[in-house]
């Protein structure tokens, strides 16, 4: 499906249980991307080079995500990381220039490297869901060169439980 210049928009089905790297490379209409329950890694290159993308639904079930992975989607403004992901690889959200929010569902902070989010965290804050979590990420390696880091508000936990009950978000 890499270099399908005309999809807009993905909805991967529930029976699929994993992705293979690159499958959406260089997608440049793509949209929005729904992934489900189950899949527990994000593959290397999977959206690499996507520019249109703004939507991405990340289910709760992922634990890393691959090297590249989102590289390049500069129309992409925020993210939600899930509660139980361990680790982001190198270069996973560089160049991801429109990026202003990241919010991370998890109290720890997840693995990254330096190149993880180049060329976001100047500009991006990441919100987590504690004032214990501020501390924690504000000491974990790399997750300090946010913009800011700061508690996430009572309306986005609202919000996001809403997205969950309607299966938009996992």
């Amino acid at each position: 499906l890499s270099y399908c210049y005309q999809l807009e928009s993905v909805t991967i089905p529930s029976s699929v249980k994993e992705l293979s790297q690159g499958v959406f490379y260089r997608n440049y209409k793509l949209k929005s991307i729904t992934i489900p329950e189950g899949i527990t890694t994000i593959p290397i290159y999977l959206l690499s080079d996507c520019s249109a993308l703004v939507n991405v639904a990340l289910p709760s079930t992922i634990t890393s995500i691959g090297q590249e992975a989102f590289r390049n989607c500069t129309a992409l403004q925020s993210i939600i990381l899930p509660a139980r992901l361990e680790s982001i690889a190198n270069g996973a959200f560089s160049g991801c220039s429109a990026m202003t929010s990241v919010y991370s569902l998890n109290a720890s902070a997840p693995a990254v490297t330096e190149s993880s989010w180049s060329g976001v965290t100047a500009n991006a804050t990441l919100y987590v869901p504690s004032d214990e979590a501020v501390t924690v990420y504000e000491t974990a390696s790399y997750w300090g060169n946010f913009k800011s880091i700061e508690v996430m508000g009572e309306g986005f936990r609202t919000a996001h439980l809403t997205r969950l009950a309607d299966g938009f978000l996992q």
